[in-house]
């Protein structure tokens, strides 16, 4: 049985991706990690959680290998939508991650 916490993130992702795709303090973050990640070939990098792929989508498109994870189904449901290149888990992230210590270069 999924937790309520995780419950409501399910039942709101469809109207906070589309207020994110409106906020100029999303926006504003894109960019700051824009300017300064601008190129990553082959860099391992985790997005946690990556809510709608956001993140993961970037960093995909300046080459590296992205792993985003979610406790939330649809948030998931809308990160493989926006990087279907990227590899995304269902994880619990009140736990510790399901990942090797040292497998990512960076984490955002």
């Amino acid at each position: 049985m999924q937790n309520k916490p995780l419950q409501q993130w399910d039942a709101a992702a469809e109207a906070y991706e589309a207020e994110q795709q409106k906020s100029a303090y999303a926006r504003c973050n894109f960019e700051i990690v824009a300017r300064r990640f601008t190129a990553l070939p082959g860099a391992k990098v985790l997005d946690a959680p990556c809510g709608g792929g956001r993140f993961s989508k970037y960093f995909s498109s300046v080459g590296a290998q992205v792993t985003g994870c979610d406790g939330s189904q649809q948030m998931l449901r809308h990160a493989r939508q926006a990087a279907p290149g990227c590899r995304f888990d269902c994880t619990d992230l009140t736990k510790p991650l399901p990942y090797p210590n040292g497998e990512f270069e960076l984490a955002i």
